[in-house]
């Protein structure tokens, strides 16, 4: 440290007045490690998508194109929808008065449904049945 006087003398501080080194302190870094994210399970696939759904229901089950085309009005083991212009497929699982059942995945978005509809649904296509043994 230097000392400034008026008289522009500088002047040195004395040899017993010298300040200590500061002590020295030993800092550790800690690095912590990061929590792996938390792996949730995927959703069932068949959830979002209703053909994947009856498919795998019935194996045998054809391609959508051909699942359309193969319709009939008589009842059966899936259902056949038209919303829109969007084709939607129900597991049949039972029928009533004038009504029947089913299971199906994405009418309401990526969940699994039950529903009781009329024969004279407008958006009602028609139903299939495989024929297979597996089914």
């Amino acid at each position: 440290m230097l000392v400034f006087l008026p008289s522009q003398t500088v002047y040195a501080p004395l040899a017993s007045a010298q300040i200590p080194d500061p002590p020295t302190i030993e800092v550790q870094q800690v690095i912590e490690e990061p929590e792996p994210p938390k792996e949730e399970p995927l959703p069932d696939p068949t959830l979002c998508n209703c053909y994947a759904y009856a498919k795998k229901i019935y194996p045998s089950l054809p391609p959508t194109k051909k699942l359309l085309a193969s319709t009939s009005q008589k009842f059966g083991k899936v259902a056949v929808f038209d919303y829109d212009g969007l084709p939607h497929y129900a597991v049949v699982t039972g029928m009533g008065m004038g009504t029947f059942t089913v299971d199906e995945t994405n009418y309401k978005r990526c969940k699994k449904t039950t529903r009781t509809i009329k024969f004279d649904d407008p958006a009602l296509v028609g139903f299939y049945s495989p024929t297979t043994q597996q089914d």
